[in-house]
């Protein structure tokens, strides 16, 4: 999954309190979303570049 669609799922899943409903939003099976969000936590934070190429699309994702 694209670091940037990684950054716009999660911040929609910060800011919604139904988690499923933005899965199917966005196509994704929670079974999928659980091991793409613990790939992606171990690469960024073993990758600080990974980790600034996430940051700018997630804020702008919680700003809008």
């Amino acid at each position: 999954m694209p670091i940037e669609r990684f950054a716009q799922i999660q911040a929609a899943l910060t800011r919604s309190r139904d988690r499923d409903e933005v899965l199917r939003h966005f196509g994704v099976e929670p079974q999928t979303w659980q091991a793409v969000a613990g790939t992606m936590s171990t690469a960024l934070t073993a990758s600080e570049s990974l980790r600034s190429r996430y940051e700018d699309p997630y804020r702008r994702a919680m700003q809008g």
